[in-house]
């Protein structure tokens, strides 16, 4: 696993362009979000995510950082825009898809979206892709608020780690917004 450090990627050009193209590859991160700590890759390389799912060994689906609210509004039917207000924050919004947005391997017919009030949200908007984000813990396991905490067997999977400061934050609220109510899931 290759650790870089946040600052790092923020204020050097060459290593910012680095992180960029490894996500366009398909690599697996582990990185900070403004809750805990996550493990992401391209939504839309079916190779990455299954990686990330035999990692995590879930069958849940997953949600992905947007790269825009407007990719949002074009791949996602937005019955509620008010709750766009939210992004970014500690939000994930589940939304049906409208068509294909990500690959069948992270969901299907809804997904869940973060845009995370984080400085590596800029890094992910800047490759223009939709990136995986699940929490950097086993399933049902404690979330992990620090590089120093992430399971072996997570660790030993992920190709990079950005490393940031340690995250003492709660998880994101959930709120489902595919039926006639919003729905708040946690």
């Amino acid at each position: 696993m290759k650790t870089i450090q946040l600052q790092d990627v923020l204020e050097n050009d060459r290593t910012r362009r680095e992180v960029v193209v490894s996500m366009l590859e398909g690599r697996v991160f582990l990185y900070p979000t403004d809750t805990v700590y996550g493990l992401g890759c391209d939504a839309s390389n079916p190779v990455a995510v299954k990686r990330i799912r035999t990692i995590k060994t879930t069958s849940h689906p997953f949600s992905v950082i947007a790269p825009s609210k407007e990719w949002i509004r074009e791949k996602l039917r937005v019955t509620r825009p008010g709750y766009l207000r939210r992004l970014p924050g500690p939000y994930t919004l589940i939304f049906r898809m409208k068509e294909k947005a990500v690959c069948e391997q992270v969901s299907v017919r809804t997904l869940g979206i973060r845009i995370p009030r984080h400085p590596f949200t800029g890094v992910v908007q800047e490759a223009g892709i939709p990136f995986v984000t699940t929490s950097a813990n086993m399933s049902g396991e404690v979330p992990v608020w620090s590089t120093q905490g992430v399971p072996s067997g997570i660790e030993r999977n992920v190709e990079i780690a950005i490393h940031d400061d340690i995250l003492n934050r709660p998880l994101s609220s959930v709120i489902d917004l595919t039926g006639k109510k919003p729905r708040i899931l946690r």
